[in-house]
């Protein structure tokens, strides 16, 4: 059986993240956050560019092909009715399985 996932890949050589610093504001303190260079491939084809932005450096992503873990989502009251939707800030990327086939 095949599986389709959100498949990101870190390529190794292009795993080191970048560090980026957001200022503070109303007395609050500047924030680092650490980004990585991902990419994603919708048709197996094209590459995608994207950035993985990470609060700890012990967080960043070796080398490899990651999906994301079911709690990254989270449910929603809107309309009267629950609806799912990524939560940008508990994003949790986990290494495909070697013997995973995907589609």
């Amino acid at each position: 059986m095949m599986i389709d996932l959100l498949v990101i890949e870190i390529f190794k050589g292009k795993d080191s993240p970048e560090t980026r610093v957001v200022k503070g504001t109303n007395g609050k303190p500047d924030r680092t956050y650490y980004d990585q260079k991902a990419y994603f491939s919708p048709d197996g084809f094209q590459r995608i560019e994207l950035t993985v932005s990470h609060q700890n450096l012990t967080d960043c992503l070796l080398p490899g092909k990651y999906y994301l873990a079911a709690s990254s989502f989270q449910v929603v009251a809107a309309y009267g009715r629950g609806q799912i939707e990524l939560d940008k800030f508990k994003m949790k990327w986990l290494p495909v399985p070697p013997d995973l086939k995907l589609d």
